[in-house]
């Protein structure tokens, strides 16, 4: 069976726009549905950029390209937080 993320997305932007105040309920549902957007952009480019490989890297360099994304994630919640 196969993950149903479409349930999920659905249920997290009900609950991030509960969350947010009235006003930036509309700013707030674009930056979801622009997330959305970009990831399945990179997911492409990333399939298209690797997709003819032979090599190992034909499946390293997508996860390395996650882990980058983390990364940048963990730092700016570092930097938030202190």
């Amino acid at each position: 069976m196969l993950f149903p993320s479409h349930l999920v997305l659905y249920h997290l932007t009900n609950i991030i726009l509960q969350a947010s105040p009235v006003a930036l309920r509309g700013i707030t549902t674009a930056g979801i549905n622009l997330g959305i957007v970009i990831g399945q952009l990179l997911s492409n480019a990333a399939v298209k950029a690797f997709g003819e490989r032979n090599d190992r890297w034909a499946y390293r360099a997508p996860f390395a390209l996650q882990l980058l994304f983390v990364g940048k994630l963990l730092l700016a919640g570092d930097k938030i937080s202190a």
